[in-house]
């Protein structure tokens, strides 16, 4: 925060990274842990596929969900039933 801070910056979203963000989509305890944000009192919204454990822990906890929407560059990539980026064979 203290670096949000010094360049006079917002937090606008939360969004984990790479595997984690896969992780988050299907694991219900590693989302809990990524809410828990919460407590810290930033008023950001979580960036989450539709459906995941994430997503739905957040609306769970009153957190604003922002779906993501994948642009065309990623258009290579699927979400099967499992919520999990992936690449399509």
């Amino acid at each position: 925060m203290k670096i949000l801070e010094t360049q006079n910056a917002q937090l606008h979203h939360l969004k984990p990274h790479g595997a984690l963000y896969n992780e988050v989509a299907k694991n219900s305890k590693i989302a809990e842990v990524i809410v828990i944000y919460k407590e810290l009192h930033l008023n950001i919204s979580i960036l989450a596929p539709f459906k995941s454990m994430l997503a739905n822990q957040a609306m769970d906890e009153d957190i604003p969900v922002i779906f993501e929407a994948l642009g065309i560059e990623t258009i290579s990539l699927i979400y099967p039933s499992n919520h999990v980026l992936m690449r399509m064979p």
